[in-house]
């Protein structure tokens, strides 16, 4: 028996019929490729995806319990995540970013708003000025004329 022959025995034996493996794997690709998400893939998503449906049709086809298939497909899978993650990552930092600035903003808010309601007067029913608030609040202004709150401008 020739090495191609001895090869496609051991690998019928362990995936199946050829034939029947093709039908298989072309029928997850056809599915695969009639989705319209299909075309917002990247190259290598469409290439993952396409060797793990090779695999799975092995899996169905032949031993379902040979590890090397398995192990292929998170290997696939693992490749376009890998890339994926330094973006995903990113885009975690900036969620966590502008949630830290969030809670940061709302305590400062909370603080002034608390030292506010103890210096409110206790007579008239406008409330405190705004030089009372600012001084309530330690917040220091400087003097600008184009600013839409009186001249007064955050520093």
């Amino acid at each position: 028996m020739s090495s191609i022959e001895s090869t496609l025995k051991e690998r019928g034996a362990r995936y199946g019929a050829f034939h029947e493996h093709a039908k298989i794997a072309q029928a997850l690709k056809d599915a695969m490729w009639h989705t319209d998400g299909w075309t917002r893939l990247a190259a290598d998503q469409k290439q993952a995806l396409e060797v793990i449906a090779d695999k799975v049709a092995r899996v169905l086809n032949g031993d379902p319990t040979y590890h090397d298939n398995w192990h292929d497909i998170v290997g696939y899978a693992k490749l376009v995540a890998d890339r994926l993650q330094p973006a995903a990552v990113k885009a975690v930092e900036t969620a966590q970013d502008k949630l830290s600035a969030e809670a940061v903003a709302r305590r400062f808010y909370e603080k002034d708003a608390q030292q506010v309601a103890t210096k409110r007067p206790t007579s008239g029913e406008h409330g405190p000025s705004w030089d009372e608030i600012l001084a309530a609040t330690n917040v220091n202004v400087r003097m600008n004329p184009c600013a839409p709150h009186a001249g007064k401008e955050f520093v």
